[in-house]
């Protein structure tokens, strides 16, 4: 009897250690996609946005026409090389409660951080930051580039991050 109540207790821990283990590591469903592009010149790549709350309220502000959202230059800032900042006007409301200590990224991941600012990774990093993954775009060379080389626009002085629903 001792013996089958052990064996029951370490399969019940190990349920419980895989449960854990397993909602850690899931991502979350994907809501929908959107077209993606780094300045006028870059091709265009596919974002994949999370259904979540705050995924979702970001895909809902993309609106049919799309969305021209600035960049900065941020060479001034810790680990400009890795990552892109654009904000959203500050009219639009994104909830931002399920945000929490990211310490490790990877590149193409998106994540929105309050108030109103999207960060995209373009290469791998590891910079503490409170946010919340709101969806991806596949990590390929191409990528990687088109990020890194986009350019301010000579015109408004800020780098550009042409978003708009796919076809």
């Amino acid at each position: 009897m001792k013996k089958l109540i052990s064996v029951l207790l370490a399969l019940s821990i190990l349920l419980c250690l895989t449960a854990a283990f397993a909602e850690e590591t899931e991502e979350p469903a994907i809501l929908g996609d959107v077209s993606v592009q780094f300045g006028n010149d870059s091709a265009e790549y596919i974002l994949h946005m999370y259904d979540t709350d705050t995924g979702a309220e970001l895909y809902r502000n993309v609106t049919d026409s799309g969305r021209n959202l600035p960049s900065y230059d941020i060479k001034d800032y810790e680990g400009w090389e890795y990552f892109q900042f654009y904000d959203i006007p500050s009219y639009y409301s994104i909830p931002d409660g399920d945000q929490q200590l990211v310490e490790s990224e990877k590149a193409g991941e998106l994540y929105y951080c309050a108030p109103n600012r999207i960060i995209l990774f373009y290469e791998d990093a590891e910079i503490p930051l409170m946010m919340v993954k709101v969806g991806y775009i596949e990590d390929t060379p191409e990528f990687r580039a088109d990020v890194a080389n986009n350019q301010p626009l000579d015109y408004w002085g800020n780098l550009l991050f042409i978003i708009r629903y796919a076809e």
